[in-house]
């Protein structure tokens, strides 16, 4: 998130995402890496047309964020431009069903990759 702060001009995270598009942990009711919350977040979106194979989940931290989200069928991919929060591991990273999909230096790169 403090990328989104710091870098690109696009526009605020409520004008990107629709409200039916966000799943937080809390009210779920579990913590990350718990496969329920990525189950639900994959059944809400499914809920609305949207297929976990059309998801992307962007993160800075693999074990507790894209492992879980790639596990549960999303596309995934690693934001490296906020360096403080970086979790990275070279197992995860070189092994082919948990790496990510993509890897971000900046957040503008998301334009490339979705319609925004």
């Amino acid at each position: 998130m403090k990328a989104v702060a710091t870098q690109g001009d696009l526009p605020p995270l409520y004008e990107l995402f629709r409200p039916q598009t966000i799943v937080v942990s809390a009210d779920v009711g579990v913590k990350k890496p718990s496969k329920m919350l990525f189950a639900e977040a994959v059944q809400q979106l499914r809920s609305i047309g949207i297929p976990a194979a059309e998801t992307l989940h962007i993160s800075c931290r693999l074990s507790t964020d894209l492992v879980p989200a790639k596990a549960a069928g999303m596309k995934t991919a690693l934001m490296v431009a906020e360096k403080s929060g970086l979790e990275v591991s070279s197992d995860v990273l070189k092994d082919p069903a948990t790496r990510p999909d993509r890897l971000l230096t900046e957040l503008s790169q998301l334009r490339g990759i979705v319609a925004v």
